[in-house]
């Protein structure tokens, strides 16, 4: 049996009402990053390391080595700033709550599993226009300036606001 997503967000939004941060979950959802963070964390140093979060990757999530490389890489920077802060416990459980009460799929929270690298897609604002469509942009362009003219003619230069006084 296949979950949907929606039947995935209404399971998550019932378990978690309201939930601002790791505090407000369950005791067993609590207890799942703590156990995940000791399961990647191999030297015990409490702190994991991009080595050990590749190993994790590999060994755990069956992802191909090289590919684990890259993308617990990307990972490490992604969840500790570049390297700004230490992906010790307390990160990790501000993580793992990005990856379940997270608004948006670009946050750290991704990188919890490592495998959710390919729904993601890169944002772009503008998409460049077909070499077919270059004489359509280049009339749309020519439209556009015309018409912010022709507006611009329209402006009135002053404007003058009467504002009446309130009567006591």
């Amino acid at each position: 049996h296949q979950v949907s997503l929606d039947d995935w967000l209404k399971m998550w939004s019932n378990l978690l009402p309201g939930s601002m941060g790791i505090g407000n979950f369950p005791v067993w959802l609590r207890l799942l990053p703590k156990t995940m963070f000791q399961m990647i964390d191999r030297n015990r140093d409490e702190v994991v390391g991009v080595n050990e979060l590749a190993n994790f990757y590999t060994d755990m999530v069956n992802i191909p080595e090289e590919l684990a490389k890259k993308r617990a890489a990307l990972a490490f920077d992604q969840m500790t700033d570049y390297g700004r802060y230490p992906l010790n416990l307390e990160s990790y459980e501000m993580i793992f709550s990005n990856f379940l009460i997270g608004r948006t799929p670009y946050g750290p929270g991704r990188h919890i599993f490592g495998c959710f690298e390919h729904n993601v897609k890169s944002f772009q604002l503008i998409q460049a226009a077909d070499d077919n469509d270059a004489e359509n942009s280049e009339s749309l362009r020519e439209n556009r300036m015309l018409r912010r003219r022709s507006s611009a003619d329209r402006i009135p230069t002053s404007t003058v606001y009467i504002q009446s006084k309130p009567r006591r």
